[in-house]
């Protein structure tokens, strides 16, 4: 099988000391995966997404920007719960990623660290024809940032399409 998602996301928020910060973040996540045994897929996921962060201190002028670009790449299984000839079905999928993040700043140099998630998601597929799904997926990501004290926990929602390659027989 083969597919992925796509994500946009814009955040404001404040950090209650009288720094604001305005978030846009890009991000592609394309799979390809294959069936060793009936409803089980094993595959890899590469990932990139971008990041623009705006700091606008109180009392300050000019903004801070800085940029964020992640590549990652890692496995992942996916378990469809219901039979392949269902029109629509379920899946639970748990992946591993590790990341490269390189931070780049207007006003210091850049740094490169790396990152570790982990991911559990699930969600209905729901079939166009008998190889092309539609996904909602729900789910929950821990990142742990190499080397730091900092983590980021997430609940997410993506939407995404899988395609199912049928193997001639």
């Amino acid at each position: 099988m083969t597919g992925g998602n796509f994500s946009f996301k814009s955040t404001k928020s404040s950090d209650g000391q009288g720094y604001y910060f305005k978030t846009n973040t890009l991000a592609i996540s394309p799979n390809i995966g294959y069936f060793f045994i009936d409803k089980l897929a094993v595959g890899i996921r590469p990932s990139f997404s971008t990041q623009k962060i705006k700091y606008n201190p109180t009392g300050v002028i000019n903004n801070y920007t800085s940029k964020r670009n992640e590549y990652g790449i890692g496995p992942y299984v996916r378990y469809y719960i219901l039979q392949p000839t269902n029109r629509i079905n379920f899946f639970a999928e748990t992946s591993f990623l590790h990341s490269i993040v390189k931070d780049m700043y207007t006003i210091q140099n850049s740094e490169t660290t790396s990152a570790n998630t982990y991911s559990f998601a699930a969600g209905p597929v729901i079939y166009f024809n008998s190889s092309v799904g539609l996904e909602l997926m729900v789910g929950y990501t821990n990142k742990q940032y190499v080397n730091s004290i900092f983590s980021d926990k997430t609940f997410f929602a993506n939407i995404g399409f899988q395609i199912h390659l049928e193997k001639e027989q």
